[in-house]
């Protein structure tokens, strides 16, 4: 799941996916690194867009491994 678009979105935020919450955020993190192609993911709030984006940089709260069990807690959060 996505957040809304932005109308006059700033060109840094563009490109990136913006989810609504910090939830939906780690919920995508742990989807992409279940490919098994990154050490480790970080997840931001953004302070043009107010979204959440994903990064390989160390700036956000670290997601860092596949964890299916945290996956499906996180799909019982976002469905109640």
């Amino acid at each position: 799941m996505s957040a809304p678009p932005l109308k006059g979105h700033k060109a840094c935020c563009a490109g990136k996916h913006r989810h609504p919450d910090e939830l939906t955020a780690r919920a995508a993190a742990q989807r992409v690194l279940s490919r098994g192609n990154l050490g480790a993911l970080y997840v931001y709030i953004c302070p043009v867009c107010g979204g959440w984006h994903l990064t390989r940089s160390s700036q956000g709260i670290a997601v860092t491994r596949y964890d299916p069990l945290a996956v499906r807690e996180i799909q019982v959060r976002v469905a109640s």
